[in-house]
């Protein structure tokens, strides 16, 4: 199977804009497994961990009108009240007790998410993306994620919780294993992050995937191997999205 060409540039802020936003979704399902101490089994259409309730099942169960949404969710779609086509579906708010701090992380108010950028003058990324004409700072690419946060601490349910976001500017070239080797260890070590979005793009031993997944760290779009039997390795930490 042939790997997408990703050539994107990792700092765009709208392809992170979009890939925090999946990852946020992701958190939601991961923390309340924690919290719940259920054990994670491949998703199915069936597969609801305890406590969580989104709109779409309350309709199948006809528990909608019986159900508080808050003031946050608009009821005749089903999805929270803000103007977008890709609007969230509504989930029952949380109330009681999240368990405090259910994984690496985690407390009982924060949630540890790093965002993975690259150096400005990377010199492979540069080459490769030079027509994408992309002109954003690392400090411009920087505020959009933290508006990105604010948004979705606003509008997701994360048990009690809200997102801190913690950039993490690469220590070298995107092409270096042994940098991304330190670079994972370091995150895995001295931040210790709940999830982590991105990472070196050019990255082709995944070394730097394969070392957070063993630290049991969620990463999404971080590895650059395209075999299934790779994800399902190091299952449930590892996620890939396509194009976007």
């Amino acid at each position: 199977m042939n790997r997408p060409v990703q050539l994107l540039h990792v700092t765009s802020p709208r392809r992170l804009g979009l890939q925090l936003a999946i990852v946020l979704v992701l958190l939601s399902t991961f923390l309340v497994v924690q919290r719940s101490g259920a054990t994670y089994s491949r998703p199915h259409s069936t597969w609801n961990p305890p406590g969580v309730l989104s709109f779409a099942q309350a309709k199948k169960q006809g528990k909608v009108n019986s159900t508080n949404w808050g003031a946050k969710c608009d009821k005749t779609t089903g999805k929270y009240a803000y103007p977008s086509f890709g609007a969230l579906m509504c989930f029952k708010p949380f109330t009681g007790s999240n368990g405090g701090a259910t994984a690496i992380g985690v407390t009982a108010t924060t949630i540890k998410v790093v965002v993975y950028l690259p150096l400005p003058n990377d010199v492979a990324l540069t080459y490769i993306e030079r027509d994408i004409h992309d002109n954003a700072t690392l400090a411009q690419t920087e505020a959009t994620l933290q508006g990105w946060t604010t948004f979705f601490n606003h509008y997701g349910e994360f048990y009690g919780r809200q997102i801190q976001l913690i950039p993490f500017e690469a220590t070298g070239q995107s092409t270096d294993a042994v940098v991304a080797h330190a670079d994972a260890l370091t995150i895995a070590n001295n931040v210790k992050p709940f999830a982590v979005l991105g990472g070196p793009a050019l990255d082709t031993a995944s070394v730097f995937a394969t070392e957070l997944a063993s630290k049991h760290i969620l990463c999404l779009n971080c590895a650059l191997n395209p075999t299934a039997s790779y994800y399902q390795q190091h299952s449930p930490y590892l996620w890939q999205l396509g194009i976007l």
